[in-house]
């Protein structure tokens, strides 16, 4: 028996797919498999980029997220499974949320030497700092002192951190320089010689002299906050960071939307933070965009808030495609 011809089961597939899931959710052309046309289905989730340049521009951007459900049909075109509609917007939550970490990851990996000299930001990692001056200056750190700073329990997460990472090694008294260390020690060497490095040039802006020493502290520290991200966002939960680092992603992220650098009013800025973390007033964010503009992430010019150049193309060096898929899964 032949079965139902193929473009009516599309027919059928396509029906289905606009009365129960909409207009967001399209899918793929089918797969044949054993007695089976399988449908996978796919969204081009929209997102609107508002740049408040001279004219301003509202334009519309599409987040490609492929594998958040399928339909199945007999060769008959009777529909033998789809996936609830329910689980269809669970994965596109889902698939959006991937999108915007690998976006903050990739925004982090291009900030983060110039983040490590915000104010607010090395207040915060001042029990970082502490750790790495006493295995710069003793060569180890002992139990017995990370007892006594004032938050044991952020102390022994850092050192955790810097474990995971290889910069320290655990001893039977406490830590000691781990295999790591020394190759940030060697680029240390090198910054420190090579003016064109841009790290030097990072460092060059923000402090009026440097050791090997000092690269060597803020290069540790720019490392553990680019490989340990999610962690220190999303586990310690260090609230002064988060508001610096929430800026600097309001203003980023939609920039690699759009693949180009945007102009934002300030009010703009705190529409977006307000809609997206909490509600606060203008003066709870204001220090955070000035530190950004005072490190070099952002720049205040004519009233409006433009970004940097040279971290931007790192960005976008660094960008995923806008396409957000998993490997194929019985979605049903």
């Amino acid at each position: 028996m032949e079965g139902l011809k193929l473009a009516e089961i599309e027919k059928r597939a396509n029906k289905y797919r606009l009365q129960n899931y909409g207009n967001l959710v399209m899918s793929d052309p089918p797969i044949k498999e054993e007695n089976k046309w399988i449908f996978n289905l796919k969204s081009a989730y929209p997102k609107i980029v508002v740049d408040d340049g001279d004219p301003p521009i509202r334009e519309l951007f599409f987040i490609n997220l492929n594998n958040i459900g399928k339909l199945v049909y007999n060769f008959d075109g009777y529909l033998l499974d789809s996936t609830p509609r329910g689980k269809i917007t669970d994965r596109i939550d889902d698939f959006l949320n991937v999108w915007e970490n690998r976006v903050e990851k990739i925004i982090i990996k291009a900030c983060s030497n110039n983040l490590v000299f915000s104010p607010t930001i090395a207040h915060f990692l001042a029990p970082l700092r502490r750790i790495i001056s006493t295995i710069t200056l003793m060569g180890r750190i002992s139990n017995i002192e990370l007892n006594k700073f004032p938050n044991i329990d952020r102390a022994y997460e850092w050192v955790t951190i810097l474990e995971s990472e290889n910069i320290l090694e655990k001893t039977d008294y406490g830590y000691k320089y781990g295999s790591m260390w020394s190759t940030l020690y060697g680029r240390a060497n090198k910054i420190k010689e090579d003016e064109k490095d841009e790290f030097h040039q990072i460092i060059k802006n923000n402090l009026m002299s440097f050791t090997r020493d000092t690269i060597m502290h803020y290069i540790i520290m720019s490392y553990v906050f680019q490989e340990n991200y999610s962690f220190i966002k999303e586990v310690m939960r260090l609230k002064g960071i988060n508001r610096v680092l929430n800026i600097n992603n309001l203003y980023y992220k939609p920039c690699i939307q759009a693949e180009k650098l945007l102009t934002f009013k300030p009010k703009t800025i705190l529409y977006n933070y307000q809609k997206f973390y909490s509600n606060i007033e203008f003066s709870g964010i204001s220090n955070a965009i000035w530190e950004l503009v005072t490190i070099g992430l952002l720049e205040f010019k004519n009233e409006k808030i433009i970004g940097n150049e040279e971290r931007f193309e790192k960005m976008l060096e660094l960008e995923p495609s806008r396409s957000v898929s998993l490997p194929l899964t019985d979605f049903v």
